[in-house]
C-alpha cells in the first residue's frame, strides 16, 4: 500500500501536467534569432506552473518541428489581431534555449 502511494504521487508530481507552465493572455512580442532554430513569442498574463528553467514568460517553438510552421502561423495571428491566447509549455527548457520552455500547446481566444 504505501508504495503505492509513493508511485502515485511521484507520478503526479513529475507529469508534463503538472509542471508544465501555463500563460494566458495577449502576445506582446515576437524574438526571432537569426540562424537559430528556435522562435520565441512573449505573453502577458501570469506564468503558472513555471519550470525553475525558465526565466522570462518567453514560450519558445523549434522550428525544426512539423508543426512549427502552422504553429508559428497562428501565433503571428494572434498577435496581429490581439487576439489573448493560452500558450501550454513542456516543462522543460531546451538545450538551443536553455532558459526558455518549450511549447506544448497553443490556442487563440476562440478555443479557450
Amino acid at each position: 500500500m504505501t508504495i503505492r502511494l509513493v508511485v502515485l504521487v511521484l507520478a503526479a508530481l513529475y507529469s508534463n501536467g503538472t509542471i508544465a507552465g501555463q500563460i494566458t493572455g495577449q502576445i506582446t512580442g515576437i524574438v526571432i534569432y537569426p540562424g537559430a532554430p528556435n522562435f520565441h513569442f512573449l505573453v502577458s498574463g501570469s506564468y503558472t506552473s513555471k519550470p525553475s528553467c525558465a526565466f522570462h514568460t518567453y514560450m519558445a517553438i523549434d522550428m525544426n518541428q512539423p508543426y512549427a510552421k502552422a504553429t508559428i502561423d497562428a501565433v503571428m495571428l494572434a498577435y496581429a489581431s490581439g487576439k489573448r491566447v493560452q500558450a501550454i509549455g513542456t516543462g522543460t527548457c531546451p538545450a538551443w534555449q536553455n532558459n526558455v520552455e518549450q511549447l506544448a500547446h497553443f490556442r487563440t481566444e476562440s478555443a479557450l
